[in-house]
C-alpha cells in the first residue's frame, strides 16, 4: 500500500556484528536495565507512526503505542539485526539516535527527507 504524498517512511536497520545480544535474557525477564531505544529526532519532521518490523519482508510491523518517535526494543541478539519504521510528515534533515546499555550510544545524521515520491 503507498503512502500519501505528505508521508514518508524512514526504515532504521540496527546490526549487532558480537556474539552477545544487547541484553541477556536474566535482564529482560526481570527489567533489570532499560530496554535498547532507537529515537528519530528533527526540528521539521514529526513523526506520526512508528514500529518494529517482525519480518525480514517489512510485511509485519509491531506499532508503538506512545511516543511514536521513540522505539524501545528487547535487545538486538548476537549476530542479527533488528529493523525499525518510522512514518514521518514534513521535509527536512534528521538524527537517529540509538541506546543500549551493553550496545552503546551512536547517533547518526541522514539527509534530507522530501516529498518527490516515483
Amino acid at each position: 500500500m503507498a503512502l500519501p504524498k505528505t508521508l514518508s517512511e524512514i526504515w532504521i536497520t540496527l546490526e549487532n556484528q558480537r556474539l552477545m545480544a544487547t541484553r541477556s535474557q536474566q535482564d529482560i525477564t526481570n527489567h533489570i536495565t532499560a530496554p535498547d531505544k532507537v529515537c528519530l529526532q528533527s526540528k521539521t519532521l514529526k513523526v506520526v507512526s512508528s514500529g518494529i518490523v517482525k519480518d525480514q519482508f517489512f510485511r509485519d510491523i509491531e506499532p508503538v503505542k506512545h511516543r511514536p518517535q521513540c522505539v524501545k526494543l528487547e535487545c538486538i541478539p548476537g549476530k542479527a539485526a533488528a529493523r525499525v519504521q518510522f512514518i514521518v510528515t514534513g521535509t527536512g534533515d534528521f538524527s537517529v539516535t540509538y541506546d543500549s546499555v551493553k550496545g552503546g550510544f551512536l547517533e547518526k545524521t541522514s539527509a534530507t527527507v522530501t516529498t518527490d515520491k516515483y
